[in-house]
């Protein structure tokens, strides 16, 4: 089983479609795999989107909060797990949840990590 370490510090290559202000990275690796968390971290809201792989969405989502209420509070995003843990604090590299495999193979299985500077509500928590 491989481990997909999501970074605290990334170069963004895209935005996150429908929720701005999460410039984002993805992170390839096998269906299955074990996903990380980047830093010590408060797992939000875990929620299902379903699949639509016209739009490239789908999979088992979360936020991630960190450092709340200090001057450098930031937020993650995170999408694209078969499963994901419960609501809780994770320390730096702990599972937070497992890599899909994306239906029909419509594109290369990855977590789409989005990270936002500052305070963040959540939609739904």
């Amino acid at each position: 089983m491989h481990d997909l370490h999501l970074p605290a510090k990334f170069t963004p290559t895209h935005q996150t479609a429908g929720l701005p202000g999460f410039p984002a990275i993805d992170i390839f690796g096998p269906a299955g795999s074990y996903v990380t968390a980047p830093e010590e971290c408060r797992l939000v809201w875990p929620h299902l989107i379903p699949w639509d792989t016209r739009n490239k969405v789908g999979g088992w989502t979360c936020y991630l909060a960190c450092d709340e209420g200090t001057p450098t509070e930031h937020w993650y995003f995170a999408t694209h797990f078969s499963s994901l843990r419960d609501r809780g604090r994770y320390h730096k590299g702990g599972v937070l949840g497992i890599l899909a495999a994306v239906p029909n193979g419509a594109w290369d299985t990855h977590i789409h990590e989005g990270q936002h500077k500052g305070p963040f509500e959540p939609p739904h928590t």
